[in-house]
């Protein structure tokens, strides 16, 4: 576990505030969705590595199944607004 504390500290400290302020953020989220004081909250992360051309799921306070439905809804929603603003022609590809 010291291993690991050190290389997010590490990360940490060579990010700008920025990134820093984004990660505070994304971690609250997390954080939160496990608080027993809070509405049912549920996660969904997909970590893409471009390098390997590998993805990976994690979730909290989600099933399997409720993660993949949760995915092909933002398939469709994403999908939907792409075509929005699309000649018809590109709707039929």
């Amino acid at each position: 576990m010291d291993e690991t504390a050190a290389e997010v500290d590490r990360i940490i400290d060579a990010l700008p505030s920025e990134q820093r302020e984004h990660l505070k953020t994304l971690v609250y989220n997390l954080v939160t969705a496990f608080d027993p004081e809070q509405d049912h909250r549920q996660v969904l992360m997909v970590f893409y590595d471009g390098k390997k051309e590998v993805i990976k799921i994690g979730t909290a306070n989600m099933t399997e199944e409720e993660a993949a439905g949760l995915l092909m809804h933002m398939a469709e929603a994403a999908k939907a607004q792409a075509m929005h603003d699309a000649p018809p022609k590109e709707m039929f590809n």
